[in-house]
């Protein structure tokens, strides 16, 4: 059974903004490693001694993205709803393939 545009709608909104909040933290880790290896090029053309570069702790976590921001109470309400009718209808059909591969179909 498909959703209702306006379930759908606001399921695909909170998508979207879940997934700009992981573009926003993908672009600032962008943003960063740029600036390094600017950073870490002007050494090297400089003739930089390794004693005297500047220490900056170890590299980041390199992990999958921040989720974006949570969905509002109503909104989850209605995603966990529609995902429990979509549960519920493909385990009615798995039921139902089984009652026939059981009488022989």
């Amino acid at each position: 059974m498909a959703q209702a545009p306006e379930a759908e709608l606001e399921m695909l909104q909170g998508f979207k903004e879940q997934l700009e909040g992981e573009r926003d933290a993908i672009t600032q880790e962008i943003e960063g490693l740029e600036s390094r290896i600017e950073e870490l090029t002007r050494m090297i053309e400089e003739g930089v001694p390794p004693s005297s570069a500047p220490y900056f702790g170890p590299m980041p976590f390199w992990g999958p993205a921040p989720y974006g921001p949570a969905p509002q109470p109503e909104q989850e309400r209605l995603m966990l709803e529609q995902q429990a009718e979509a549960l519920e209808q493909q385990i009615e059909a798995i039921k139902k393939r089984l009652e026939e591969l059981r009488r022989g179909g």
